[in-house]
């Protein structure tokens, strides 16, 4: 339990480095890029008292809903050939995230609600998981070719996070995704401009 509790700090706390790490973000829609200074969907309140105990009863909650979507963890190679763990799910199951309250939200693309808990939230959803990490996957390939410095799947916003410096490489990108029958209206949150993330060490 502690080792999956690490794991989902973990991840949490990449994605919100993430998204602070973005500037100028574009929601992508068919053809028509809507610009704003902040994603306001995405945002979530401060940190509350009960977070603790909220916590500690969600996550109990959620390590038995947990089961009813997961499928198994196997062996990921990257476009860059380096090979790690992943975990495959349902494709009824959008993602998860812990809110300000302490509380576990599960993402679903679908009805499946499986564990009845005060202490869990579920949102309906239009997009897997899986299906965003087929498209997260995707763009990595092309990483170099679009002016991609960072691809990431943001579960609070159920969407595929790519920041690009130039914003001329949109169109390009979508007609790549196409291509690969991989483009949907509102999976893609697009952020132009300069890769200010400063390499450690």
């Amino acid at each position: 339990m502690k080792n999956t509790f690490v794991l989902g700090l973990s991840i949490l706390l990449l994605t919100g480095l993430f998204i602070m790490s973005c500037q100028n973000d574009i929601e992508t829609t068919e053809g028509n890029f809507a610009r704003s200074a902040t994603s306001e969907i995405c945002t979530m309140d401060k940190i509350t008292g009960l977070y603790d105990d909220n916590f500690f009863k969600s996550w109990a909650d959620w390590e038995e809903a947990r089961e009813y979507f997961f499928i198994e963890f196997y062996e990921f190679t990257n476009s860059s050939g380096v090979s790690y763990t992943r975990q495959k799910w349902t494709d009824d199951f959008g993602g998860v995230f812990i809110d300000s309250s302490g509380i576990v939200n599960i993402l679903v693309a679908g009805n499946n609600m499986p564990v009845k808990s005060d202490n869990l939230i579920y949102k309906q959803v239009s997009n897997s998981y899986n299906f965003l990490e087929i498209i997260s996957d995707r763009i990595v390939e092309k990483m170099d070719e679009h002016t991609i410095w960072q691809v990431s799947i943001d579960e609070i916003c159920n969407k595929v996070f790519v920041c690009l410096e130039n914003e001329k490489e949109i169109n390009s990108l979508i007609i790549y995704l196409k291509a690969n029958n991989l483009f949907k209206t509102n999976t893609l949150k697009i952020f132009v401009g300069k890769n200010d993330i400063v390499p450690q060490g």
